[in-house]
């Protein structure tokens, strides 16, 4: 791939990744604001979406399918940009998402005894944490864009 086929691959892939995210944040606040929500409803919802996240990503391995063309596009082209790195790479984020969603889960059980459960915020407050998260991972994205398309040999991410 010629470095003006990657540039236009990457530019779709973060428009296909930033309208994911900003459709999942509107149906988080539109789910948020009509039903009553308490925490522990939320951690274990919260947790149950990332552990089936991370055991598909385990169960499918290597695969580099999605229901998204760009993002399976990108998903070859880093896999074989990385080598065998990809499949540590990926390996690793899937383990951590397990983690993250067993912490959820315990956080759900942990607030169940709670007496201050609804699940609350002020739309001010949810627009700047949203706000941040888009930032932060736009600017995560491009990191890793980076350390991936500039490597001329395998490497460690």
């Amino acid at each position: 791939m010629d470095a003006n086929q990657v540039s236009n691959m990457r530019l779709r892939q973060a428009g296909t990744i930033n309208m994911l995210i900003l459709v999942l944040l509107a149906v988080f606040f539109l789910i948020v604001n009509v039903f009553t929500l308490t925490f522990s409803q939320f951690y274990l919802t919260a947790g149950i979406l990332v552990l089936i996240q991370s055991v598909f990503g385990l169960i499918k391995r290597d695969s580099t399918k999605s229901i998204f063309p760009i993002l399976e596009q990108a998903a070859e082209y880093e896999k074989e940009k990385m080598g065998s790195e990809w499949y540590k790479y990926k390996r690793t984020g899937h383990i951590w998402s397990l983690v993250l969603g067993c912490m959820f889960i315990l956080q759900s059980v942990l607030f169940s005894d709670s007496g201050d459960g609804v699940f609350d915020l002020e739309i001010v407050l949810m627009l700047i944490i949203a706000f941040t998260v888009f930032i932060m991972i736009n600017v995560s994205l491009i990191i890793h864009f980076r350390k991936v398309d500039q490597a001329s040999t395998p490497f460690c991410v």
